[in-house]
């Protein structure tokens, strides 16, 4: 099995299409699971082939939802990567209007 050895490889280097492949593979031999995960780390690296099949999981029943993943601007309410986005930049405004009440106060 050197095939799968140099999938696993290029697959941890971040080659979308290897990590589709095991995906492939795993769900040749019905783990479904570890399928999921990787059709969703392959879609995360632009594999538009890996987000088909994941659609398809999902509407055979086959994958259950896990965990909220965000896909840009299609992202469910509740994710985290925005929701981390969004704590950002309220820290941001808040700390600048700290900082201008502050001068206010100070006459600056």
């Amino acid at each position: 099995m050197e095939i799968i050895f140099h999938l696993e490889e290029a697959a941890i280097g971040g080659h979308a299409i290897a990590r589709h492949y095991l995906a492939l593979r795993e769900k040749w031999y019905d783990r479904f699971d570890k399928a999921v995960k990787h059709f969703i780390i392959a879609a995360n690296l632009g594999y538009d082939g890996s987000l088909k099949e994941l659609k398809g999981c999902y509407a055979e029943g086959k994958a259950i939802q896990q965990r909220r993943f965000c896909l840009g601007s299609s992202c469910t309410p509740g994710c985290r990567g925005c929701n981390k986005k969004s704590t950002e930049g309220s820290r941001r405004k808040s700390r600048g209007s700290r900082r201008s009440s502050v001068r206010g106060i100070l006459g600056k």
